[in-house]
């Protein structure tokens, strides 16, 4: 007994030990980095080979005017790492490189890589092909052509990144590279995504993608869920969140969406790496009508907010996050033709931190009592303007960590919310009225 329990005692102490080396430690916060002038020469003429006319210090970075590239080169992508332009040209007329930059660790624990982001438009490039943009990560704090940066880029009809983000989504000890762009498509289609991507040893790759761009001779088509998107069904308003699941445990990611339009719903997607890689874990979604088949109404349909794949070897705190995501999926469908029920699941999705789902129902509501002018007209204005701030709040909140934070977007508020299109127009009359009366002042001023 005695040779027993100090035996015990030692492997206990070994459990412990195996179990905190298993716990990878924290990468370190990343910093901000303003980018020099020197720095964004480098860039364009000696990484991306392009020959500069002339360069232009601007508000978001330096904006370089461009008449292709040097002798020998076919596309700016043969001064980065692991990428050649093979038949892909692509020869710009105009560099952005944007000055807000950062340094963090995504190469490794304890790297200091700078990471720049970029954009190119091109002149003579094929309609479908015109821009190219994307993130350059250095293997040090120095931007140099001598150690070739690794680069995340993109190329598409029209497209320009939007912000970028260095978070350890998968918690090894790395930083990965969240990056936000949009894109427009033919007919005025915008859609705003957001991928991850990872660059351990140098070596860009995606971790997860919002999805693909099918482009064509003269036509570009977005397959996936992308993060925000107008067009001419509605508009569309995500937000894209990080949902720990507890130590040792990667996190889940977490999509939701608010469809706004002729056709008023919410989609909810849940990523997660259970053990076996990333993979959507939830899909779930609602609308509250049909538009020749665009949107598919999925009430009735078993797979609807039902976990695609197990978690019964998980701990019981990583359990307990994603059977709430699972419990307020389920909860908040659509009851047709019963706006109060509605307006409750509404409640309870807003209260659960679900902002989007409660803005499509909230929006269903709102349309309903809209019918009852002019006796429930008010209560469907509270309704939609909360629906205004909530997607105002999702668009803010991508913004937040890029170069575009002053850019305002407008809401088409009689597609989104047309209860709203009296108030709108009452107060364009105040503001026409008072920029009238500002003018006629102008005019009766005497002159010096």
């Amino acid at each position: 007994m005695k040779a027993i329990i100090p035996v015990s005692l030692l492997l206990s102490f070994m459990a412990v030990e195996a179990w905190a080396s298993l716990v990878v430690p924290a990468a370190p916060p990343p910093a901000d980095y303003r980018l020099t002038a020197a720095e964004a020469d480098v860039i364009v003429a000696e990484i991306f080979g392009a020959i500069i006319t002339d360069s232009v210090e601007t508000p978001q970075g330096f904006s370089f005017t461009t008449s292709g590239l040097i002798a020998g080169r076919s596309c700016p992508l043969d001064g980065v790492a692991a990428v050649r332009c093979g038949a892909f040209r692509f020869a710009p007329s105009k560099i952005n490189v944007i000055g807000k930059a950062r340094v963090g660790g995504l190469s490794g624990h304890l790297a200091r890589n700078k990471i720049v982001a970029v954009d190119m438009e091109s002149d003579t490039s094929a309609l479908s092909s015109g821009t190219l943009h994307g993130v350059l990560v250095f293997r040090t704090d120095r931007i140099s052509k001598k150690d070739k940066p690794a680069f995340a880029w993109y190329v598409s009809r029209q497209g320009e990144g939007v912000s970028m983000e260095l978070l350890d989504v998968d918690r090894d000890g790395v930083l990965d590279l969240v990056y936000t762009y949009r894109q427009w498509l033919p007919g005025g289609y915008m859609v705003v995504s957001r991928d991850v991507w990872t660059f351990v040893d140098m070596e860009a790759s995606k971790l997860l993608s919002s999805g693909e761009k099918l482009t064509g001779v003269f036509t570009s088509v977005f397959d996936g869920v992308p993060l925000h998107k107008d067009d001419f069904f509605g508009i569309s308003r995500g937000t894209w969140r990080v949902l720990p699941l507890g130590q040792g445990v990667p996190p889940a990611i977490v999509l939701e969406q608010a469809h706004l339009g002729p056709v008023t719903g919410w989609e909810l997607h849940v990523l997660a790496n259970l053990g076996a890689g990333w993979s959507e874990f939830l899909v779930g979604s609602s609308f509250s009508g049909e538009l020749e088949g665009v949107f598919e109404d999925y009430a009735g349909d078993e797979s609807n907010c039902v976990p695609i794949d197990t978690y019964n070897e998980l701990g019981i705190e990583s359990r307990r996050r994603l059977l709430d995501v699972e419990y307020a999926c389920t909860t908040a469908g659509f009851v047709k033709g019963v706006s109060i029920a509605n307006l409750w699941n509404a409640l309870r999705a807003a209260t659960g931190g679900m902002h989007m789902i409660a803005t499509s129902l909230a929006e269903s509501v709102s349309r309903d009592l809209a019918i009852g002018w002019p006796k429930t007209w008010p209560l469907s204005v509270i309704l939609s303007l909360y629906g205004v701030l909530a997607t105002n709040n999702a668009m803010q909140a991508t913004l937040k960590s890029g170069w575009l934070d002053k850019e305002m977007y407008v809401i088409p508020v009689e597609q989104a919310f047309p209860a709203l299109v009296p108030v709108v127009a009452v107060i364009d009359w105040i503001f026409k009225g008072f920029d009238t009366m500002r003018q006629c002042l102008g005019a009766l001023r005497p002159s010096p």
